[in-house]
């Protein structure tokens, strides 16, 4: 009889216990718990930046290694730049052609500008004696006139005169022909400016593609997927190796629509890392995607046509870790983590605290 009672004793105090515990949980479920949005649909992510070269060549020294990290301005690798030399080489030579052409064509405008200012004072003289021809003829043909000269020198004066415009035309046309030399000379200086610049853009070129030749790191990181060994010929463009900066890293959770009807920027996230259990990190929500995975897809689903399921879309949302964090520098891309996303409100997060606060105010009076 006394077993009797006693097992039903054990059996109460078990059940009080389990109701007891089960209160205490639920009570924190209706503070937090209903509050907190869950996902391990969810991985770590950075600005994993390829390495690739912009001119082609062969390479002729590899300074990275796999898993290694670098600097922002290391040289990573360099490729051969014989032919990049010379052809700053010959750029430069033809620069200097047609700058020695240009100074050549200022010469001969210089010379040809004080040649027109001869040929206009040609021009002056000779239409200064013409005038004074026609003045003379003009008294020759008074004096014959009035029987003070001979006919034969009014012929003089007239022969003279003819002469003297005949010079007139011969300064003038002589003029019109340096200047039109002149105008030849300005054209050509055009065309050889025209070609003194397209030679500095090609020198220019060949040493941008000389520069190039070295390939320098673009951001800090560790480096990863090298794909490139010394001797190796390399194309512009291709993907040589990969910079990933492991102190930038960021998490970005696909959660389900349904679950994002509370849930705003700002908002404190809980963070679990597979590869580390039991180590807690603290980030916020930084911001939501503008459309469902979905629709940036290849081929986005096109629930016009067939027979039509409906599957709940998932909107990826951003989560930036808060600085100084445990894992800092030890997270890699593609990592699968756990985050929990606190969705409740100032007041919401006020009422909880007092809640919970009462709570564990029992159980240290209990």
């Amino acid at each position: 009889m006394k077993l009797g009672v006693r097992s039903f004793l054990i059996l109460i105090a078990l059940l009080v216990a389990t109701l007891a515990v089960g209160a205490m949980f639920g009570w924190e479920w209706w503070l937090t718990g209903r509050f907190v949005e869950k996902t391990d649909n969810a991985f770590v992510h950075a600005d994993i930046t390829a390495i690739s070269p912009k001119v082609g060549g062969y390479v002729s020294e590899v300074l990275i290694d796999d898993n290694k990290p670098v600097n922002a301005g290391d040289v990573m690798l360099r490729i051969e730049d014989s032919s990049f030399q010379a052809d700053v080489s010959r750029a430069q030579a033809e620069l200097a052609e047609k700058w020695a052409a240009l100074t050549n064509l200022e010469q001969r405008r210089a010379l040809q500008s004080t040649i027109i200012q001869e040929a206009e004072a040609a021009v002056r003289a000779a239409q200064a004696n013409s005038d004074r021809r026609q003045k003379e003829l003009k008294r020759a043909g008074a004096l014959v006139n009035q029987g003070w000269a001979s006919q034969r020198r009014h012929d003089e004066a007239v022969a003279e005169e003819l002469g003297a415009e005949a010079e007139v035309a011969r300064t003038v046309a002589r003029l019109a022909a340096e200047r039109q030399q002149l105008a030849v000379i300005d054209s050509e200086r055009a065309e050889v400016e025209a070609e003194v610049e397209r030679s500095e853009a090609e020198l220019t070129l060949a040493q941008i593609n000389l520069r190039y030749t070295v390939v320098h790191a673009p951001s800090s990181g560790i480096v990863g997927n090298l794909r490139v060994e010394q001797g190796e010929y390399v194309r512009p463009g291709a993907r040589l190796a990969a910079v990933v900066p492991l102190h930038q890293v960021w998490i970005i959770a696909n959660y389900k629509e349904t679950q994002l009807t509370n849930m705003v920027p700002g908002q404190s996230v809980s963070i679990e890392v597979d590869t580390f259990p039991g180590v807690e990190v603290k980030g916020h929500v930084d911001s939501m995607a503008p459309a469902s995975g979905a629709q940036f897809s290849l081929l986005p689903p096109d629930n016009a046509t067939g027979n039509y399921t409906k599957v709940v879309q998932r909107i990826p949302v951003k989560i930036v870790l808060e600085p100084g964090h445990s894992l800092e520098g030890r997270l890699r891309p593609g990592m699968s983590v756990i985050t929990r996303v606190d969705t409740r409100t100032d007041a919401q997060r006020e009422r909880s605290a007092r809640g919970l606060g009462g709570l564990a105010t029992r159980e240290a009076s209990n």
